[in-house]
């Protein structure tokens, strides 16, 4: 996460845990959300209080055997714009968990962007 601080920043993203909000926090939050990069999770069924405006998002998925899709599905019953990127096997001193390319991360956000013009 580190590395990907600073470009998260650079584009005016505001890194939130919708864990640590009530419900009507988070209504409030992504009715206002037009851009949602988030890590594969529950958080995601969010996108539900964006209906009828644009949301374009990114979904960092754990490298898997297979992509779960149930997030890029309801996207598209929405009319979301969506893309996804795979993360990278990876332990941080002993921690476990999977890492993401900061190249590779700051290209998918590039279309992230192009893809809304």
């Amino acid at each position: 996460m580190h590395e990907l601080n600073e470009l998260i920043t650079t584009k005016g993203f505001e890194i939130v845990d919708s864990e640590t909000m009530n419900v009507a926090q988070q209504i409030t939050l992504f009715t206002q959300t037009e851009f949602l990069i988030s890590i594969h999770g529950a958080g995601l069924t969010n996108m539900i209080f964006r209906e009828g405006r644009p949301l374009n998002i990114l979904e960092i998925i754990h490298p898997l055997d297979y992509i779960p899709f149930h997030y890029m599905m309801m996207a598209r019953l929405y009319g979301f714009r969506y893309q996804l990127i795979l993360g990278d096997e990876g332990r941080l001193q002993g921690m476990g968990g999977f890492r993401v390319s900061p190249h590779n991360f700051k290209n998918a956000i590039e279309g992230l962007f192009n893809k809304s013009n």
